[in-house]
């Protein structure tokens, strides 16, 4: 912007010699009309009403948005365009609307080359739950199958005593001990883990059965009579073929704490 502001005043240096000169005439119109010349170049190029920056930002938008329809991965070239034209504290916001859309419209090629590219802008802790929340929904999009995804405890398991609550968790084998999958259980409920009950949008039990991970389901059993504790850990192979799992644990397999 500075370099606007020195043009102008160099533009600016043979008027001020042509007004300095004694001959000169009609000197209040040469100044007037030069000094509206030259504010309204700069209210075009650098104020926040440019009309070049706005025409600059539309052009760019169609050009995304053809890309998108066809469902062409977004260009290199349109990437650094887009860095050059829009504004900072607007670009995850346009990048948010982009990918929504691309998703809504099943453009998969064209929401995963807009993700790829988001990712950098994406900072702090609740910037990454909304990227990961982004791609949680494209990945569901592109693998519909995978909402289902679940761990259960099979109703067939034999239980030590007449439970209080469960808590069972679902981790990666080996992996972080962030868990895929975590819930509390009454006695009366159901003991099922689905992607829903992931702490971190798309690092779920989906996500380990796409990569056929093993999944670790831990169980902590607490009875009704005198409050005893029972554990049990269990390592279960995932795959696309099979997207619910149901575990038995038999009576010998229960541990107390």
């Amino acid at each position: 912007m500075l370099i606007f502001y020195i043009l102008a005043f160099i533009a600016f240096i043979p008027i001020f010699a042509y007004l300095s000169s004694q001959k000169t005439n009609n000197k209040g119109i040469v100044f007037g009309f030069s000094f509206l010349i030259i504010t309204t170049c700069l209210v075009i190029f650098i104020s926040k009403f440019n009309i070049l920056g706005t025409v600059n930002e539309q052009i760019l938008n169609q050009e995304i948005n053809d890309q998108i329809y066809i469902d062409q991965p977004i260009e290199s070239k349109t990437f650094l365009k887009f860095n050059k034209t829009v504004d900072e504290n607007l670009k995850k916001e346009w990048l948010i609307e982009y990918i929504v859309n691309a998703i809504n419209l099943e453009k998969i090629d064209s929401a995963e080359s807009l993700l790829t590219f988001s990712e950098q802008f994406f900072n702090s802790n609740e910037e990454k739950l909304t990227f990961y929340s982004l791609y949680k929904r494209l990945r569901d999009t592109k693998f519909p199958n995978l909402i289902t995804a679940s761990v259960a405890l099979s109703s067939s398991s034999v239980l030590p005593c007449k439970i209080s609550s469960l808590n069972l968790i679902a981790l990666l084998n080996n992996g972080p001990e962030i868990p895929l999958a975590e819930k509390n259980f009454s006695h009366s409920e159901e003991q099922i883990l689905t992607n829903d009950d992931s702490l971190i949008p798309g690092f779920d039990i989906g996500s380990a059965f796409l990569n056929n991970e093993k999944i670790l389901l831990k169980s902590k059993l607490k009875c009704i009579e005198n409050n005893e504790i029972y554990t049990n850990s269990t390592l279960l192979d995932s795959n696309n073929d099979v997207l619910k799992h149901e575990q038995k644990i038999e009576l010998n397999q229960w541990l107390k704490n």
